[in-house]
């Protein structure tokens, strides 16, 4: 009863073969100096930019990528399907003969995802960029926090009060998360679906890739590791958010000076009060004194009760 979704990539060249119908000549996207553009990253151990490996494709060819692609996709009727990289990535081409920017690449992109929303009932896409939202039903990886820098008091789920009862979204998957509570408590505060990431078999062999850009991250996803994990936590999830499904959020507010108390509330009436310290606090809202334990929410019906 699952749905599955294939990820396909129509932005980043990851290799190339002989005679697969695909030519870096003519394919790739030119920087500025008539080089073939490569996709690179921020690493922080260097404090500078790196190469990923991957080359980037131009936008004009990507919708021919694709439709060559579905003539032997569309015979297995999947129905859905992932286009990650068409959400969160959009590149410029420089080329000399027929250049395009990025607001030119972004009319060519929004033709293709026209297309495969067309050609395929849910649509998948990371990160969510604004303008591919019009065409999918699904998005993975939406930042639910703030940048986390120095002048950054605090940060509302912004994300979640606009997509919330339109599309079905997520953050980064929480097991990957640096702090895996505070990861779950963002992802009920925006109303969000829980993410993970996992891999039954030969985890081990990512760790011979440990400076692959690709595959670095995946450093815990081990099924048999996480699984009670992940059955608690969506069944916490689960009950929570189950009621507000197809709510909108109308209100979200700071319930001490902090920050680190909130309140979010939803059109249907239930609310949720979340306490992001490692401790209890007790806070008022609406002539009302609530406890809250560390790391921990409280759901409220309409009439300020606590359910669940």
């Amino acid at each position: 009863g699952a749905t599955v979704y294939p990820d396909f990539d129509f932005v980043f060249a990851h290799y190339d073969q002989l005679f697969d119908g695909f030519s870096q000549s003519t394919d790739l996207a030119r920087t500025i100096n008539d080089r073939f553009a490569r996709h690179q990253y921020y690493n922080p151990m260097y404090q500078g930019y790196t190469n990923s490996g991957m080359a980037v494709i131009s936008s004009s060819v990507m919708q021919n990528i694709y439709e060559s692609a579905w003539k032997t996709y569309s015979k297995l009727d999947v129905g859905s399907i992932s286009v990650g990289t068409l959400g969160e990535s959009l590149s410029s081409d420089f080329d000399e003969d027929e250049p395009y920017n990025r607001e030119d690449s972004k009319v060519l992109t929004k033709k293709l995802l026209t297309l495969i929303s067309e050609q395929n009932s849910k649509v998948m896409v990371s990160g969510g960029n604004s303008f591919t939202l019009p065409y999918v039903t699904d998005i993975v990886n939406i930042p639910l926090d703030d940048s986390g820098y120095k002048y950054s008091a605090a940060s509302i789920p912004f994300i979640g009060m606009v997509l919330h009862g339109y599309l079905d979204f997520s953050g980064d998957a929480i097991n990957l998360a640096g702090d895996y509570r505070y990861q779950v408590l963002k992802t009920l505060e925006n109303g969000a679906s829980p993410y993970f990431t996992l891999a039954i078999e030969n985890t081990s062999e990512l760790k011979k890739y440990n400076f692959s850009y690709e595959l670095s991250g995946y450093y815990s996803i081990r099924y048999n590791i996480w699984l009670e994990d992940v059955v608690n936590t969506y069944r916490e999830l689960n009950n929570a958010l189950s009621d507000v499904k197809y709510s909108s959020i109308i209100g979200h507010e700071f319930l001490t000076d902090d920050y680190q108390v909130v309140k979010v509330t939803y059109e249907n009436g239930i609310s949720f009060i979340i306490n992001y310290e490692l401790t209890s606090k007790t806070v008022e809202t609406d002539g009302t004194e609530y406890t809250v334990s560390g790391e921990d929410f409280i759901k409220l019906n309409a009439d300020g009760e606590v359910i669940g």
